[in-house]
C-alpha cells in the first residue's frame, strides 16, 4: 500500500471470500475483524451473507471467487476498495469517495442486529 494512502486509512483487510460459501450460510451475520495501522481500536464489519454476496456481485460480477479489500477510514467509513483506480483510492483515503455500491460503513460496529438477535 502506497504511503499517499495511509494518513487516512485506520485499517485495511484482505479476503478471499467464495460465491458457493456465502451464499450457502447458514450464518444470520458475518463479522470481519479488521487490525489497525496504529491504534488499538480494532474495528468489525457485521453484516448477513445476503448483503455481501449482493454487495460483491454489483462490484465484481458473477465470479465463483471475490478478492476482497475492505478499508476502514479514520473518518468512519468503510469501503469495498478492490478494483478502484490509483484516483479513486486516493479520494477513498481522503474522505471524499462517493459510490454507494462500494459503502460498507453501515455496517461498520454495528452490533446493534446482533444484540437484537440474542434478545429475540
Amino acid at each position: 500500500m502506497s504511503h499517499a494512502l495511509r494518513p487516512g486509512l485506520k485499517a485495511c483487510g484482505w479476503f478471499t471470500l467464495k460465491r458457493q460459501k456465502i451464499a450457502q450460510s447458514t450464518a444470520k451475520f458475518w463479522i470481519f475483524v479488521l487490525y489497525p495501522f496504529h491504534q488499538k481500536e480494532v474495528d468489525f464489519l457485521i453484516a448477513p451473507p445476503s448483503a455481501i454476496l449482493d454487495l460483491l456481485t454489483s462490484v465484481h460480477g458473477q465470479r465463483s471467487a471475490f478478492q476482497s479489500y475492505i478499508w476502514v477510514t479514520k473518518d468512519k467509513r468503510c469501503w469495498e476498495t478492490r478494483g478502484l483506480s490509483r484516483e479513486d483510492q486516493l479520494l477513498v483515503s481522503k474522505g471524499s469517495y462517493q459510490n454507494p455500491a462500494r459503502d460498507l460503513s453501515t455496517y461498520l460496529n454495528n452490533w446493534s442486529p446482533i444484540h437484537a438477535a440474542l434478545k429475540a
